[in-house]
């Protein structure tokens, strides 16, 4: 069939099309209207190991080890594992409570709306429920609760300020005494003895250098003397 034949069919039955063309889309209108909409919310979250540095000389540091013995794969596979437990879903549950629907408040229901990947050092929590506010509220609560289940995992004893500053003046009154006996020692008799041994030392080991190299001339001399008298 020509398209002069397409279009002169089109013309005949235009009214047919129409109606076809209109049936398609109110039928998308209302299954767009009748769909719930889903918004997605997302909630960031590094995890960062915190250390410690002393300096008290500027050519020597203390840093502590922050990394030792990480496997970053293996971190990585535990923070998915923790952050889409049942158990971190029933502890969001019970924080955010009324402000979930009645099917959203079985753990198993809820982690199909959570999304937990890794990107970096960051950990995404997406969220979509059916309002923004609520898609928020959830990927940041999330997010807290993994933040606290995490540093109750890997996180060391926490030390307060306040010790960890006495640590390091304690340390510091330690390094100053042993340089000032170092000091003290470098300036005592002891040590000028040793430098006098030293130098007498050095001294002696001039005066046989010298001796040697007169007795290499002397030796020169006798061969050259003998040379001339044979």
């Amino acid at each position: 069939m020509e398209l002069k034949q397409y279009i002169r069919t089109v013309r005949k039955h235009w009214r047919i099309v129409l109606g076809c063309v209109l049936l398609a889309l109110i039928a998308g209108v209302v299954i767009v209207s009748l769909s719930p909409q889903v918004y997605e919310a997302e909630a960031d979250l590094v995890l960062l190991k915190s250390g410690a540095l002393l300096n008290f000389e500027p050519n020597y540091k203390t840093i502590s080890d922050l990394n030792s013995n990480t496997d970053v794969n293996a971190r990585r596979r535990a923070l998915i594992t923790i952050g889409k437990s049942p158990a971190l879903a029933a502890a969001v549950i019970a924080k955010l409570n009324d402000k979930l629907g009645s099917g959203e408040q079985v753990p198993t229901k809820l982690l199909q709306a959570i999304d937990v990947s890794i990107d970096g050092d960051a950990v995404k929590i997406k969220a979509r429920t059916s309002s923004a506010e609520k898609s928020m509220l959830l990927a940041n609560q999330w997010a807290e609760e993994l933040r606290r289940r995490v540093n109750d995992i890997y996180a060391e004893t926490p030390i307060p300020l306040a010790d960890i500053q006495s640590q390091a003046d304690s340390a510091k009154r330690d390094y100053d005494d042993k340089e000032n006996a170092l000091i003290a020692l470098l300036g005592s008799s002891k040590a000028d003895q040793l430098r006098t041994q030293i130098a007498l030392r050095q001294q002696k080991l001039l005066d046989l250098s010298l001796v040697e190299n007169k007795l290499d001339r002397a030796l020169t001399d006798a061969a050259s003397l003998r040379a001339h008298t044979s």
